[in-house]
Protein backbone atom coordinates (compact mmCIF):
# COMPACT_ATOMS: atom_id res chain seq x y z
CA UNK A 1 0.00 0.00 0.00
CA UNK A 2 2.93 2.30 0.71
CA UNK A 3 4.32 2.24 -2.60
CA UNK A 4 1.00 2.78 -4.15
CA UNK A 5 0.47 5.98 -1.87
CA UNK A 6 4.25 6.68 -2.83
CA UNK A 7 3.48 6.59 -6.40
CA UNK A 8 0.45 8.79 -5.70
CA UNK A 9 2.37 11.65 -4.10
CA UNK A 10 4.90 11.72 -6.71
CA UNK A 11 2.18 12.10 -9.46
CA UNK A 12 0.61 14.93 -7.05
CA UNK A 13 4.01 16.52 -6.73
CA UNK A 14 4.94 16.50 -10.09
CA UNK A 15 1.24 17.82 -11.19
CA UNK A 16 1.32 20.77 -8.73
CA UNK A 17 4.75 21.55 -10.09
CA UNK A 18 3.49 21.75 -13.53
CA UNK A 19 0.38 23.61 -12.44
CA UNK A 20 2.78 26.24 -10.91
CA UNK A 21 4.70 26.27 -14.62
CA UNK A 22 1.84 27.01 -16.41
CA UNK A 23 0.68 29.91 -14.02
CA UNK A 24 4.04 31.15 -14.52
CA UNK A 25 3.78 30.97 -18.30
CA UNK A 26 -0.03 32.43 -17.87
CA UNK A 27 1.31 35.61 -16.04
CA UNK A 28 4.51 36.06 -18.51
CA UNK A 29 2.14 35.91 -21.54
CA UNK A 30 -0.45 37.91 -20.26
CA UNK A 31 2.36 40.82 -19.32
CA UNK A 32 4.16 39.69 -22.49
CA UNK A 33 3.45 43.55 -24.10
CA UNK A 34 3.89 45.44 -20.70
CA UNK A 35 7.13 47.07 -21.01
CA UNK A 36 7.81 47.00 -17.54
CA UNK A 37 7.62 43.00 -17.02
CA UNK A 38 9.96 41.01 -16.61
CA UNK A 39 9.34 37.67 -17.52
CA UNK A 40 9.46 34.24 -14.44
CA UNK A 41 11.08 31.37 -14.65
CA UNK A 42 10.32 28.49 -12.65
CA UNK A 43 12.86 26.84 -10.92
CA UNK A 44 12.50 23.09 -9.70
CA UNK A 45 14.28 20.32 -7.91
CA UNK A 46 14.28 16.32 -7.15
CA UNK A 47 12.90 15.87 -3.92
CA UNK A 48 14.85 13.67 -1.93
CA UNK A 49 14.95 10.19 -2.56
CA UNK A 50 13.82 7.35 -0.07
CA UNK A 51 15.39 3.62 0.01
CA UNK A 52 12.88 0.63 -0.54
CA UNK A 53 15.77 -1.37 0.00
CA UNK A 54 18.99 -1.84 0.52
CA UNK A 55 21.00 -0.31 -1.92
CA UNK A 56 17.85 0.70 -4.37
CA UNK A 57 16.35 4.10 -3.78
CA UNK A 58 13.34 5.92 -5.70
CA UNK A 59 12.33 9.83 -6.04
CA UNK A 60 10.08 10.94 -4.11
CA UNK A 61 8.58 13.83 -6.50
CA UNK A 62 10.08 17.42 -7.53
CA UNK A 63 9.13 20.67 -6.01
CA UNK A 64 9.83 24.47 -6.85
CA UNK A 65 12.63 25.89 -5.22
CA UNK A 66 12.31 29.08 -6.93
CA UNK A 67 10.43 31.60 -9.33
CA UNK A 68 12.17 34.05 -10.41
CA UNK A 69 12.90 36.82 -12.84
CA UNK A 70 14.77 36.62 -16.15
CA UNK A 71 16.65 39.47 -16.88
CA UNK A 72 19.29 40.04 -19.89
CA UNK A 73 22.36 41.53 -17.89
CA UNK A 74 23.85 42.78 -20.86
CA UNK A 75 20.48 44.46 -21.73
CA UNK A 76 20.53 46.27 -18.54
CA UNK A 77 24.21 47.18 -18.83
CA UNK A 78 23.71 48.92 -22.21
CA UNK A 79 20.47 50.46 -20.17
CA UNK A 80 22.84 51.65 -17.39
CA UNK A 81 25.36 53.19 -19.74
CA UNK A 82 22.90 54.71 -22.10
CA UNK A 83 21.08 56.71 -18.92
CA UNK A 84 24.83 57.72 -17.73
CA UNK A 85 25.51 59.00 -21.26
CA UNK A 86 22.14 60.85 -21.28
CA UNK A 87 23.08 62.77 -18.04
CA UNK A 88 25.91 63.09 -19.15
CA UNK A 89 24.97 64.66 -21.76
CA UNK A 90 22.67 67.23 -20.25
CA UNK A 91 25.09 68.25 -18.21
CA UNK A 92 27.28 69.32 -21.22
CA UNK A 93 24.69 70.88 -22.91
CA UNK A 94 23.52 72.57 -19.43
CA UNK A 95 27.56 73.76 -19.01
CA UNK A 96 27.32 75.24 -22.90
CA UNK A 97 24.00 77.17 -22.00
CA UNK A 98 25.74 78.67 -19.01
CA UNK A 99 28.87 79.62 -21.19
CA UNK A 100 26.71 80.99 -24.23
CA UNK A 101 24.65 83.32 -22.25
CA UNK A 102 27.57 84.39 -20.54
CA UNK A 103 29.61 85.24 -23.51
CA UNK A 104 26.32 86.43 -25.18
CA UNK A 105 28.30 84.96 -28.50
CA UNK A 106 24.79 85.49 -30.86
CA UNK A 107 23.85 88.78 -30.28
CA UNK A 108 25.38 92.17 -30.67
CA UNK A 109 26.73 92.83 -27.14
CA UNK A 110 28.68 89.74 -27.06
CA UNK A 111 31.99 89.44 -25.78
CA UNK A 112 34.04 89.11 -29.39
CA UNK A 113 32.18 91.90 -30.36
CA UNK A 114 33.10 94.16 -27.52
CA UNK A 115 36.84 93.20 -28.50
CA UNK A 116 36.62 93.89 -32.03
CA UNK A 117 34.88 97.63 -30.95
CA UNK A 118 37.91 98.16 -28.58
CA UNK A 119 40.63 97.16 -31.08
CA UNK A 120 39.15 99.12 -33.99
CA UNK A 121 39.19 101.98 -31.75
CA UNK A 122 42.74 101.45 -31.15
CA UNK A 123 42.86 101.16 -35.24
CA UNK A 124 41.25 104.62 -35.60
CA UNK A 125 43.26 106.25 -32.33
CA UNK A 126 46.70 105.00 -34.21
CA UNK A 127 45.49 107.13 -37.80
CA UNK A 128 44.89 110.55 -35.24
CA UNK A 129 46.34 110.42 -31.76
CA UNK A 130 45.56 113.77 -31.42
CA UNK A 131 42.10 113.54 -31.66
CA UNK A 132 39.62 113.60 -28.85
CA UNK A 133 37.05 112.22 -30.17
CA UNK A 134 38.77 108.66 -30.66
CA UNK A 135 40.32 108.93 -27.48
CA UNK A 136 37.26 109.11 -25.86
CA UNK A 137 35.74 106.50 -27.93
CA UNK A 138 38.74 104.25 -26.75
CA UNK A 139 38.10 104.94 -23.53
CA UNK A 140 34.50 104.47 -23.62
CA UNK A 141 34.96 100.80 -25.52
CA UNK A 142 37.75 99.82 -22.96
CA UNK A 143 35.28 100.20 -20.22
CA UNK A 144 32.78 98.05 -21.82
CA UNK A 145 35.07 95.39 -22.25
CA UNK A 146 35.72 95.68 -18.81
CA UNK A 147 32.70 95.40 -17.76
CA UNK A 148 31.84 92.25 -19.76
CA UNK A 149 35.43 90.50 -18.12
CA UNK A 150 34.04 91.65 -14.83
CA UNK A 151 30.36 89.91 -15.16
CA UNK A 152 32.34 86.44 -16.59
CA UNK A 153 34.47 86.20 -13.69
CA UNK A 154 31.22 86.51 -11.42
CA UNK A 155 29.72 83.99 -13.26
CA UNK A 156 32.57 81.67 -13.50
Amino acid sequence: MSLINGSLQIGRSGILTAQAALTVTGNNMANAANENYSRQRVHTYATQSTQIQLGTYTGTGVAIYDIGREVDEALNDRLRAAVGDSASGLVQQQTMSRIESTFNELTDSDLSSRLNEFFDAWSDLSLDPNNAGRVVMLLLRRRACRRLFVICVRIW
